[in-house]
């Protein structure tokens, strides 16, 4: 899959928000969860992928299982100490 997008246009930033599957499971009520989403292995191997593709890319990783306002304080000055860091606006 990698090599597929090898080609692609690369992006200037990620940000992965990291959260376990239980958490996110609390968060989403049953109905609305697809097959994957109930499955917690599988859920749990998807986000061991990425994040060794953050680690791998250097991808912004945010702690997801705090209260909403500080996840998005802390993406909120992750993403701009990136962009002030990396002159990403230029």
């Amino acid at each position: 899959m990698l090599e597929l997008e090898s080609k692609l246009p690369q992006p200037d930033l990620v940000v992965l928000i990291d959260i376990s599957s239980q958490t996110s499971s609390t968060r989403k009520h049953e109905e609305r969860r697809d097959v994957y989403e109930r499955d917690y292995s599988f859920l749990d191997k998807v986000k061991q992928s990425y994040l060794y593709l953050a680690d791998k890319y250097n991808y912004i990783v945010v702690n997801g299982e705090k209260e909403s306002k500080h996840v998005h304080k802390e993406i909120w000055e992750k993403v701009w100490s990136r962009i002030e860091h990396n002159n990403i606006n230029e």
